[in-house]
């Protein structure tokens, strides 16, 4: 598979808010492309192509054995983007920092279990 430069067609993309290793919140734009057969590939294996911007070197491709595997592993390799820079999916934005520049969840469910 030759390397790509240009997400062609695009079926997501957004900026999200996340936080540098210094602390700082630095916007971030996600594109996500449409999954499509990898033409040089003899298995006719499938591609979906994703850039995050200051994370990956370029555009990266999820590969699978077809449409739906290649973008679950792309929302899989985005889902521990998500982990790795305290961006909680879902809410919309960063996790709030802790002390020692940890994310911290919400606890209101365990509470709530534990009150039980």
């Amino acid at each position: 598979m030759k390397k790509l430069t240009t997400i062609d067609d695009i079926i997501a993309e957004g900026v999200w808010h996340c936080y540098t290793h210094d602390g700082k919140e630095r916007p971030t734009k996600i594109t996500i492309g449409r999954p499509t057969r990898d033409q040089d590939d003899p298995n006719t294996d499938w591609y979906c192509p994703i850039q995050i911007e200051h994370f990956t070197e370029g555009i990266i491709t999820a590969m699978g054995v077809g449409p739906l595997d290649s973008l679950i592993n792309a929302m899989n390799f985005l889902n521990s983007f998500f982990h790795i820079t305290g961006v909680a999916p879902g809410f919309g934005g960063p996790r709030k920092k802790q002390q020692g520049g940890k994310s911290k969840r919400s606890t209101s469910n365990r509470n709530r279990k534990q009150k039980r």
